[in-house]
């Protein structure tokens, strides 16, 4: 729940102004990008009950698409469960460049940090997805989620039954 309010958080400079959303123009192509936080289960098929998953993608593409009918706004998740910057390089132009997007959001690094990638190494690729992104569409906006992690450590300890 914390992540999602910190995505939702992030999303407020572009939500913010006369406009109840200027950053949603009409047919405004917002896609999400990233690992399992972004999958979210979403199906691989046509079926508009499923192709956005259960995360915020979904929420925000309720909240948006149902308070803008009139834009057509068009919501797009690409999210893959266990991703990688490595690996989201990898489908980068037909998973995102191709797409054309007006706004995108990207959150990924969790899988980065279980698997021990170097954070230069992470930092390099990941600067280069966003710079492909801009030199692709000089005018698209990005929300980048912050990856996040918790060490085992951090964990509060179970005590009790449960009950």
């Amino acid at each position: 729940m914390k992540t999602a309010i910190v995505i939702a958080l992030a999303w407020v400079p572009l939500l913010t102004a006369a406009d109840p959303a200027p950053a949603f123009r009409l047919g405004t192509r917002v896609l999400f990008q990233g690992d399992s936080i972004t999958d979210m289960n979403r199906g691989r098929t046509a079926d508009p009950n499923h192709i956005l998953g259960h995360s915020y993608a979904f929420l925000l593409a309720a909240k948006y698409g149902a308070m803008l009918p009139e834009r057509q706004l068009v919501f797009i998740n690409r999210g893959i469960s266990g991703n990688t910057v490595a690996g989201l390089a990898n489908r980068w132009q037909a998973d995102a460049l191709d797409l054309k997007p007006d706004i995108l959001s990207i959150l990924i690094g969790i899988n980065d940090a279980s698997r021990h990638t170097p954070l230069d190494e992470w930092e390099k690729g990941y600067d280069k997805l966003l710079a492909d992104s801009v030199a692709d569409n000089p005018n698209l906006r990005i929300v980048v989620g912050e990856p996040f992690t918790m060490r085992a450590s951090a964990r509060p300890p179970i005590t009790g039954s449960g009950t």
